[in-house]
C-alpha cells in the first residue's frame, strides 16, 4: 500500500526525513496527551512540514521515545508497571508512527486513542505512588495531612480544567461547517482544511434556508478558503472550488479558466459537467440579456460539446438557431431535445416553425 501525497506527504520524503518527521509527530502526540489544546480533525500538507534531524521537534521526540524504550527494557523483568505501560504505549503507537511503514495520514489525533490508555495508566499509578508516599508521616511531609488536601485540590483543579476544555471543544462538532471553520484556526497550513472550509461554506451558500443577506459573506469566505488551499497545494478539488465561486459570481470567463484547468488535471465527469453548465449559462446570458445571438450560439455549442444530453442546452440552441434563420441547425437540436422531453409543447411549436422555414409544411404538420 502506498498512500497518496495529499494524505501523507512522507511518501515523497527520504528515509531520514521520514523518521525525523515521524518523531516530531510522536512528540506532538505526547504534548496532546499532557494537555489537549488546539485540536484539529486534519493535519494535511503542509501543517506538519517534512523535517530533518536539525529540527528541535525531531530531536526532542527521539529523546523522549528512546527514554521510554530504555525504561521498558530496564523494567520489564522487574515487572515494573511503568515499564509495562511504556512498552504497551510504544506498541500501540508504533504502527501509526510512519516509522515502520507509511500509513494513510501523517498525523491523526484518533490514532493515539489506544496508546492513551497506557499513558493514563502510568499517570494514575504515579499519582497513587505519590499519595502513598505520605502515609503515616507527619504534616511536614509532602503529601500528608494538610498537604494531602492541597494535592487533592490541585488534582481536582486539573480535572476541572480538562472537563472545561472538553466542553469548550464540543461546539466545534455541531456541524461540518463549524468543525472546519474552527479547526482551520488551529491548523492554518493544511490545504485540506482550507479546501473543506470552501466546500462547506458553498453548501451553506446554496442552502435555501440561508438568509439572502448572508450569501455575499459566505461566497467570499468560500473563495478565500479555496484560494488559500490552492496557494498551499493546487489540487483538482480546490481548482474546481475556485471555478464554482466564480460561476456563482457570474464571472463566466474565470470559471471556465479554472474548470478547464481542473479538466486538464483529471478528465472526469465533474469537470465536464461544470464546463457544460457554465457555457450553457453564459450562452443564455448572451442571448437573453445582451441579445448577442451569435455569441450565445457559440457558447451553447461549446456546452453541447461537453454534454450533448442536456435538454435546456438543446432547447436554447434550437431557439437561438431559429432566431438566426438557421432552421436546419434548429431542427437538429430541437429534435434531440424533444426525444428527451416529448411532452414539451414549446419544443413542438418551435420545430413546426423551423420545418416551415425549411419549406416542409408536411413535417411541420407532424408537430402541430
Amino acid at each position: 500500500y502506498t498512500p497518496n501525497f495529499n494524505d501523507n506527504q512522507l511518501v515523497a520524503a527520504t528515509l531520514s526525513e521520514r523518521w525525523a518527521t515521524g518523531f516530531s509527530v510522536l512528540g506532538k502526540y505526547l504534548q496532546l496527551l499532557v494537555w489537549p489544546t488546539n485540536l484539529s480533525w486534519d493535519y494535511s500538507f503542509n501543517q506538519i512540514p517534512t523535517s530533518g534531524w536539525g529540527s528541535a521537534g525531531a530531536i526532542v521526540g527521539f529523546v523522549l521515545y528512546a527514554a521510554m524504550l530504555a525504561l521498558g527494557i530496564w523494567g520489564f523483568k522487574r515487572r515494573n508497571v511503568f515499564a509495562f505501560s511504556a512498552l504497551a504505549f510504544l506498541a500501540s503507537i508504533g504502527m501509526y508512527s510512519n516509522l515502520l511503514m507509511l500509513i494513510g495520514t501523517i498525523m491523526g489525533e484518533r490514532l493515539v486513542y489506544q496508546a492513551s490508555a497506557w499513558f493514563c495508566l502510568a499517570v494514575a499509578v504515579g499519582l497513587g505512588y505519590l499519595l502513598k508516599a505520605g502515609e503515616g508521616a507527619d504534616d511536614q511531609k509532602l503529601f500528608s495531612g494538610k498537604n494531602a488536601m492541597t494535592f487533592a485540590a490541585v488534582i481536582g483543579a486539573i480535572g476541572l480544567a480538562g472537563i472545561a476544555a472538553t466542553f469548550a471543544r464540543n461546539p466545534a462538532w455541531k456541524s461540518n461547517y463549524t468543525l472546519v471553520t474552527t479547526d482551520v484556526k488551529h491548523a492554518p497550513e493544511s490545504f485540506r482544511l482550507h479546501q473543506s472550509v470552501g466546500e462547506e461554506t458553498l453548501l451553506k451558500f446554496v442552502d435555501k434556508s440561508t438568509p439572502p443577506a448572508d450569501t455575499a459573506a459566505l461566497l467570499k469566505q468560500a473563495g478565500d478558503g479555496f484560494d488559500r488551499s490552492f496557494a498551499i497545494r493546487p489540487t483538482f478539488n480546490n481548482v474546481i472550488g475556485i471555478g464554482n465561486v466564480a460561476y456563482f459570481r457570474r464571472n463566466y470567463g474565470l470559471a471556465i479558466e479554472h474548470f478547464k484547468k481542473a479538466y486538464d488535471m483529471q478528465q472526469n465527469a465533474m469537470a465536464k459537467e461544470r464546463l457544460a453548465s457554465v457555457y450553457r449559462d453564459w450562452g443564455r446570458y448572451e442571448g437573453q440579456v445582451k441579445n448577442n445571438l451569435p455569441q450565445a450560439v457559440e457558447y451553447l455549442e461549446k456546452s453541447f460539446s461537453y454534454d450533448s444530453t442536456d435538454v435546456q442546452t438543446l432547447r436554447d440552441l434550437g431557439a437561438a438557431c431559429g432566431m438566426m434563420s438557421q432552421p436546419a441547425k434548429a431542427v437538429k437540436y430541437l429534435e434531440k431535445a424533444l426525444k428527451k422531453d416529448p411532452n414539451d409543447a414549446t419544443l413542438r411549436q418551435n420545430l413546426a416553425i423551423a420545418w416551415m422555414q425549411l419549406g416542409r409544411p408536411d413535417k411541420a404538420a407532424e408537430y402541430k
